[in-house]
């Protein structure tokens, strides 16, 4: 009981800790390298919204300024001017409101309906037009026509003459960017944030980066906004196949290690016990024989102390080759006795290493 509870605890020591602690090791090696694959997919989504955003605000920017153009043919004509934005409002999906703003900043024709002047001159976006006498985009504002927060791109607008004559404006739809951006990759939390850092567009999910950790970051080419992806979770299912996986295939190898080792062992154990055996069957044979040669020495004592006397008493010349025939006899017994005795005497076994070289230079 004790040598089995002895090999659970070397099994336990020599196996299942290095086993656990392997596995342990292949755990964090696989989690930093699907961490380390799916940030770099996230890149590769990173840079297809940045690039998608940029080439929407392109097209939108120049349809917008190809408007403003039609509407610089009709300077000076209000009707001319509310024609075209009505007929134009619906047709292009990326707007959803345009508007006439007078080169004083004030909004005088609004695609959605009919409304008072609504005076915006106090917009940045509307002074950055204005001065500049080129296309700008605002940041996130309260649409003041529709009252629902917005994305405004200006647009000025020439006379004949090339004078500025007013701005057009129009609203972005921000579900559609939201809508176009999930389609690519729906699977990806994203957030759009203008050059204050308010986030303006999100995934369906409408997840804040608090829920998101490790969030990816670039700038867009074309306006000072940000696009943000988060990487996607590891997959745990996954992970821990592989990680079972190996964790099986190392507990079987260090068995078999350890199996190796045991029958090392055992093989060794039974060289050195049967080593041990054949000792004491010389060890007894010796006594034995020792034994034996003491019983057969003490009746040769006597044998050829009578073959004295009787050699003193018979002097007959045939009488005493007899007598010498019989002693030279018992000399030969004698001496296998001690040769029995030899063997009785205990021999130490000296184990020692040395040099051949020095060894042959003796001789």
């Amino acid at each position: 009981m004790k040598v089995k509870f002895q090999s659970i605890i070397i099994y336990i020591l020599l196996v299942i800790l290095p086993t656990i602690g392997i596995g342990a090791t292949f755990y964090s090696y696989h989690t930093y390298k699907m961490k380390q694959e799916n940030k770099l997919s996230a890149h590769t989504v990173l840079f297809l919204y940045r690039d998608y955003l940029d080439h929407h605000l392109g097209e939108a920017i120049s349809a917008l300024d190809m408007l403003a153009k039609v509407v610089g043919t009709e300077t000076g004509n209000i009707n001319g001017i509310k024609q075209i934005v009505h007929d134009t409002d619906g047709n292009d999906a990326r707007f959803s409101g345009l508007y006439y703003a007078t080169p004083e900043g004030v909004i005088t024709i609004a695609s959605e309906d009919e409304s008072k002047p609504i005076d915006v001159s106090d917009r940045k976006y509307i002074q950055d037009a204005l001065q500049t006498k080129k296309t700008t985009v605002s940041s996130v504002i309260t649409d003041r026509v529709l009252g629902h927060k917005a994305i405004m791109i200006a647009a000025p607008i020439f006379n004949k003459q090339k004078e500025l004559s007013g701005l057009l404006l129009a609203s972005l739809r921000f579900d559609y960017i939201s809508s176009s951006l999930n389609a690519i990759k729906p699977q990806y939390h994203f957030e759009v944030t203008d050059k204050h850092d308010v986030v303006f567009l999100t995934d369906d999910n409408n997840d804040t980066s608090d829920t998101h950790s490790n969030m990816l970051t670039t700038p867009l080419q074309r306006l000072n906004w940000k696009v943000s992806v988060s990487p996607l979770p590891i997959h745990q299912k996954t992970l821990y196949q592989w990680v079972s996986i190996e964790c099986i295939a190392t507990l079987f190898l260090m068995s078999i290690l350890f199996l190796l080792a045991q029958y090392m062992l055992l093989k060794r154990q039974t060289k050195l016990e049967r080593q041990q055996n054949e000792l004491q069957k010389i060890e007894l044979v010796g006594t034995f024989a020792a034994s034996t040669a003491h019983e057969i020495r003490n009746p040769l004592t006597g044998i050829k102390g009578l073959v004295a006397l009787l050699k003193e008493k018979y002097k007959d010349e045939q009488d005493q080759f007899y007598f010498s025939v019989i002693e030279q006899e018992i000399e030969r017994i004698n001496e296998i006795v001690s040769e029995f005795l030899i063997l009785g005497k205990p021999t130490a076994i000296i184990e020692q290493t040395y040099d051949v070289r020095t060894c042959l230079k003796s001789f």
